[in-house]
């Protein structure tokens, strides 16, 4: 299903009962079908983009590696409104040589929004790369008003 907010061009679908995708990208098997969970999930989106809404309750399935799971795990705790550094998410996650390999990670990240990877800068407050492109995360974060990274 296509969803559009806020400049962004979203993809969403979903398994047999949970959401495992919220991308820019159309994966070639894209099913067009809206489901009632993808409606409920474009309801909270919308919500989300008006800003009523800082966390979303519909289920979603991380996929991937034990590491970028547990990665992605560790982003989707960043609070609304608030930016870390990829060193930080490292640290975290008692790694703290491992920050390309958390960068690597959270680029896998095809639950955009539902896993907030635009929540994270680099240490010097830079916003760096996001599968959105820079123009996506900084409007993201001016959204969230996370003004103190600009």
């Amino acid at each position: 299903m296509q969803f559009q907010a806020h400049g962004l061009t979203l993809w969403l679908g979903q398994d047999d009962r949970d959401i495992v995708l919220c991308d820019i990208h159309c994966p070639a098997e894209a099913e067009v079908a809206s489901t009632p969970l993808l409606c409920r999930f474009a309801d909270e989106l919308r919500d989300y983009f008006a800003g009523r809404r800082r966390s979303f309750s519909v289920p979603f399935r991380v996929g991937g590696t034990d590491f970028q799971r547990r990665v992605l795990t560790e982003v989707s705790r960043i609070p609304y409104g608030s930016t870390v550094s990829y060193s930080r998410v490292a640290q975290s996650l008692g790694s703290p040589g491992a920050i390309r390999a958390v960068a690597s990670a959270i680029a896998s990240n095809k639950l955009l929004i539902l896993i907030p990877c635009h929540r994270v800068v680099g240490k010097d407050g830079a916003l760096r790369g996001y599968r959105g492109g820079h123009a996506a995360k900084r409007s993201l974060l001016a959204l969230e008003s996370a003004a103190s990274i600009f």
